[in-house]
C-alpha cells in the first residue's frame, strides 16, 4: 500500500534529499499548466536554496507518495500586513495531473490555510481560467474572482532585425516631427531621466485610465515609495527594467510609457510588459505603437528575449488594437481570486467535521463465511 505524508513548513524543513526532485516537478508542473516556459530544474533548486527575504512570511507545502513529490504549494505574504498591488498575500497549490481527485490538494489547501497569520484577512488565489484549480477554488474556498488576466504574446525571433530597426526610425521621426522626445531608461536612471512625481502620477493616471484629482504631500510621498518598492523587490530577483517615455518637448510632459521587465525569475527568455499606455489627451498620434517599436528594437538587439509577454492587451480598445498592430495574439487567461478569513475559516471547519464523521463511520465488516460452503 503506497505511504502517503505531507510536509508543511518553511524551506528549510524540507530534507534536503527531497530538493531536487521538488526542483524537477516545480519546472514539469510549471510547463503544463501553460505557464510561460524558460525554467529549468537548476533555477528552482537554486531559488529553493536561497533564504526567504526578512520582510516577508513564506510556508511550503508538499505531498508526497512513498516519499516521490507528487504535489507542491506556497503561502507567502509581508510581515508588515501592507497589502499593494504589487505585494499581495497569496496561496498557490499544483498537483500532478497524474494525482489528482485523490484528496492530495485538499489536504495540502488545510495545510497551508492552518499556517496563515491572524493579521491577514484576504488571501490572492491564482489559477488558469476554466482550470480544475480555478473551480475548486471557486466553489471549495468560496474564491471571487476579482481580476482576469488575458494575456497576449509576441514571438520576437520570428521578426527581422533589420525591418524591425528601420520600422522604429520612422516612427521615431514621426514622434519627433510631432513635437516629442522618446527616452530610454532602466531602473537605475529612471529618477534622472525623468521627474520621477510626475511618472508615478502618469502611471497611476493610465491604470486608472482616468485624470486623477492632484494629490497630497502625502499621497504623493506614497505612491512614490510604492513605486519604489516595486523597482527595489524585482532588483532583488536580479530583474531589469527597460523603458522607453514619450516627453513633449515644449512643455516636458510625459505624454506616455512602455516597461519591458526582463530576466524575470532569471528567465532571460521572456520578456513581461511591466506598463505601457499613453494619456488619453495625447492618443491618436501614434505615440503608443512608436514606444513600443522602440522597445521592440532594443529586445531584438540588446537581449535574449524570445518571448514578449503582456497581461494589458485586453483591458483597453487602444491597447487592443495598439498590440495587435505589433503582432502579438491571444495566449492564456489567468484568473486572480480573493478568498477572505470567513470562506476558508468555513471551509476548514466543513473539512474538520468530515474528518471526523468518517471516523466515526463503523467499519464495513467481512461477512462471515457459511460452514455449508
Amino acid at each position: 500500500m503506497n505511504k502517503v505524508s505531507f510536509i508543511t513548513g518553511e524551506k528549510s524543513d524540507i530534507p534536503t534529499r527531497l530538493l531536487p526532485q521538488l526542483a524537477t516537478l516545480m519546472a514539469q508542473l510549471a510547463d503544463g499548466e501553460g505557464k510561460e516556459t524558460g525554467h529549468s530544474a537548476e533555477y528552482f533548486l537554486e531559488r529553493l536554496g536561497l533564504p526567504t527575504p526578512p520582510e516577508y512570511g513564506s510556508v511550503i507545502g508538499l505531498a508526497l507518495i512513498d516519499n516521490k513529490t507528487v504535489g507542491w504549494g506556497h503561502l507567502t505574504w509581508r510581515k508588515d500586513g501592507k497589502r499593494t498591488r504589487f505585494s499581495r498575500p497569496e496561496m498557490y497549490i499544483i498537483i500532478d495531473p497524474k494525482e489528482r481527485r485523490k484528496g492530495y490538494g485538499t489536504q495540502m489547501c488545510r495545510n497551508l490555510l492552518e499556517k496563515v497569520p491572524p493579521h491577514i484577512d484576504v488571501l490572492d488565489v491564482p489559477a488558469m481560467k476554466s482550470s480544475s484549480g480555478a473551480r475548486y477554488v471557486q466553489t471549495k474556498l468560496g474564491g471571487t474572482v476579482v481580476d482576469e488576466r488575458k494575456r497576449g504574446v509576441l514571438e520576437i525571433r520570428q521578426l527581422q532585425l533589420e525591418e524591425v530597426s528601420q520600422e522604429a526610425k520612422r516612427q521615431r521621426q514621426l514622434a519627433e516631427k510631432l513635437g516629442f522626445e522618446l527616452r530610454f531608461m532602466t531602473h537605475e536612471t529612471i529618477e534622472q531621466k525623468v521627474d520621477f512625481s510626475a511618472f508615478v502620477k502618469m502611471v497611476a493616471e493610465l491604470e486608472s485610465d482616468d485624470s486623477l484629482a492632484e494629490w497630497t504631500i502625502e499621497e504623493t510621498t506614497e505612491k512614490e515609495e510604492e513605486y519604489r518598492t516595486k523597482l527595489e523587490l524585482e532588483q532583488k530577483r536580479e530583474s531589469q527594467f527597460l523603458q522607453y517615455v514619450a516627453v513633449e518637448k515644449e512643455t516636458g510632459e510625459l505624454a506616455g510609457y512602455t516597461q519591458i521587465v526582463t530576466n524575470f525569475e532569471r528567465n532571460k527568455k521572456q520578456g513581461w510588459d511591466s506598463g505601457n499606455g499613453v494619456l488619453a489627451r495625447f492618443r491618436g498620434i501614434g505615440l503608443g505603437l512608436a514606444l513600443n517599436c522602440q522597445m521592440l528594437e532594443r529586445l531584438l538587439r540588446e537581449t535574449e528575449v524570445t518571448r514578449w509577454i503582456t497581461e494589458n492587451m485586453y483591458s483597453s480598445e487602444y491597447l487592443l488594437k495598439m498590440f495587435t498592430e505589433l503582432g502579438f495574439e491571444y495566449y492564456i487567461t489567468n484568473c486572480i481570486h480573493e478568498v477572505t478569513r470567513e470562506a476558508w475559516e468555513a471551509f476548514l471547519e466543513e473539512e474538520d467535521s468530515r474528518s471526523l464523521n468518517e471516523k466515526r463511520r463503523p467499519h464495513a465488516r467481512t461477512p462471515k463465511r457459511s460452514k455449508h460452503l
